[in-house]
């Protein structure tokens, strides 16, 4: 007897998971969406796409999801026209507990605009991916310019990595990837250079703020160590620049040679 009462109970118990999951699946079908919530993971930054901007291009494909029954919106495929937005580097779409629709955003962030001999300009974004230009914002960032044939429509769908300086070496645009993310990463020289050149015979060029000289870095090989040969140069007061030197020399790894 005891043993069929525990039967009993438990059929009892099982019973009403069934009801009660049964009626939750009911309920969210007749659930709609109360609101649209869109955050970034760079909130206080600004960026080339914005929260209006993402409203606008779910509007545009899906049209207005407030009020619409969350068992007919597909998250999946809001977030997979977000993630073909070049300006996005990941977009997460979910439904929350609340019948909210929850969309994260993740920006790509421009590190260096290139611009090649033609004017036509891109961006590189710190991921390596590659960003057109935009009429609605221009971020402060470095340029790289000169004898770099490289143009928009030939890379756009590329992105730029490398396992070693001497990858970055083999390419114009890693080189111009691996330099500015050193540059960037650098407590002096973030704020020191400027531009990036490719110059005619292959080297590159830095050009500081103020002007008055140009850095001949070569390549990327041991970056590091020309980096900390110029700060060792600057430390020391920059004699050669006060002297007139307009060219501050780094190809060579172990010493710095100016020239008039």
């Amino acid at each position: 007897m005891k043993k069929i009462l525990q039967i009993t109970l438990w059929l009892v118990i099982f019973t009403g998971i069934i009801f009660l999951l049964s009626f939750a699946m009911t309920d969210h079908k007749q659930a709609t969406c109360t609101s649209v919530n869109i955050s970034f993971t760079d909130q206080a930054q600004r960026g080339f796409i914005n929260e209006t901007d993402i409203q606008n291009l779910i509007t545009r494909d899906f049209d207005t999801l407030t009020d619409c029954l969350l068992d007919s919106i597909n998250t999946s495929a809001i977030a997979a026209m977000l993630n073909a937005n070049p300006y996005i580097r990941k977009a997460a779409v979910f439904e929350s507990v609340s019948g909210n629709i929850e969309i994260e955003v993740e920006r790509e962030i421009p590190l260096v605009r290139i611009i090649n001999p033609d004017h036509d300009n891109f961006y590189l974004a710190g991921s390596g991916a590659i960003l057109p230009v935009s009429q609605k914002y221009t971020p402060h960032v470095l340029v790289a310019s000169g004898n770099v044939k490289t143009s928009y429509k030939s890379v756009k769908d590329s992105t730029f990595s490398y396992n070693s300086e001497i990858d970055a070496a083999m390419n114009p645009m890693a080189s111009a990837h691996y330099l500015a993310t050193a540059i960037a990463t650098h407590p002096h020289l973030n704020k020191n250079i400027k531009q990036i050149y490719f110059n005619k015979n292959g080297n590159i060029e830095l050009v500081p703020a103020d002007g008055d000289h140009i850095i001949i870095l070569g390549d990327v090989i041991d970056v590091s160590k020309k980096f900390s040969n110029l700060m060792a140069f600057y430390q020391a007061g920059k004699p050669a620049v006060r002297e007139g030197y307009q060219v501050v020399n780094l190809k060579y790894t172990n010493q710095v040679v100016c020239k008039k």
